[in-house]
């Protein structure tokens, strides 16, 4: 936040019309944690701002909720969560779809704003914590990924519709529109997120569960393009701006400029300099890459 989001806070400050004075003046500012004027940038109120890294506490208190919920059923003898046998995906798709849809039913009402700012986002942690405990529940499973992959083109099929129904219901749909026309808007809402999670994961279980000879690096580099790639992105787009390429034009350099400066940086700068690993979120020692098996229990 204090050296990696910056530039972000820098180039959304100059596009607002905020004087900024030089980069080196701005930093200067911005490491005093002092508020700036309104709507400076995001997080201008506090004087600082995590930007797209707000993923990763939620990511860490989502996880540590979890062990402690582990904590409590073993605790209290209760089966682990982990024995979930039933390879029928519909119980799956039922499953999740209802928890979400509760999410969607009483909490989104009391807090309607997805803020991102970890304190008053509770709507946003009802989806993201479910999701997050359905893909420990998956990984857990062994029953499911065959079923997965027998099932991929059905999940497919069941993907489309849902698309199909949530863009027609969200046309349809108004503030004032019956409750049933709404109850349906929701389930393919819902539906539709879910059934391309389990698109994305059985196509991906059928066609790559197995050894790449690239992929313990890119375990291994991961984290850190996640951490650096937004702000290069909007360093590249701040500078190629002023040029008027183009959108197409435009696009295809930041796209191509960012894969090149993550790889440079990660591999020349980060992994060089151990200090950094920590920092930047790399393993160390790099644990071989694993390989869902396909009838023993699955590890990741």
């Amino acid at each position: 936040m204090l050296v990696i989001v910056v530039p972000q806070a820098y180039f959304e400050a100059k596009a607002n019309g905020i004087e900024t004075g030089n980069y080196v003046a701005f930093w200067w500012a911005y490491l005093t944690l002092q508020p700036w004027p309104d709507n400076a940038f995001s997080g201008s109120d506090p004087g600082y701002t995590w930007n797209h890294l707000w993923y990763l506490p939620y990511i860490m208190f989502y996880t540590l909720a979890l062990v402690a919920l582990r904590a409590v059923l073993k605790a209290f003898s209760v089966k682990p969560v982990g024995s979930i046998a039933t390879s029928n995906l519909l119980y799956w798709i039922a499953g999740m779809v209802t928890v979400l849809m509760l999410c969607g039913y009483f909490i989104f009402p009391l807090f309607p704003n997805r803020t991102h700012a970890l304190t008053d986002d509770w709507y946003t942690h009802s989806l993201f914590f479910s999701f997050f405990v359905f893909g420990y529940l998956l990984i857990r499973s062994a029953a499911v990924w065959p079923s997965l992959k027998a099932k991929r083109w059905w999940l497919l099929a069941l993907a489309m519709v849902a698309f199909v129904g949530f863009k027609t219901m969200n046309a349809l749909v108004e503030e004032d529109s019956h409750f049933l026309l709404s109850f349906t808007q929701m389930l393919f809402i819902y539906l539709n997120r879910v059934s391309w999670i389990l698109v994305i994961l059985a196509f991906g279980y059928t066609w790559l569960n197995k050894p790449f000879g690239w992929l313990r690096y890119c375990n291994q580099a991961v984290f850190s393009w996640y951490i650096l790639h937004q702000t290069v992105i909007v360093i590249l787009g701040g500078m190629l701006s002023a040029y008027q390429f183009g959108g197409l034009t435009e696009s295809a350099l930041v796209l191509i400029g960012t894969v090149v400066l993550c790889l440079a940086i990660h591999h020349f700068l980060v992994l060089p300099l151990r200090f950094l690993h920590p920092v930047l979120g790399v393993p160390h020692p790099v644990k071989p890459t694993e390989v869902l098996p396909e009838t023993s229990r699955q590890t990741c």
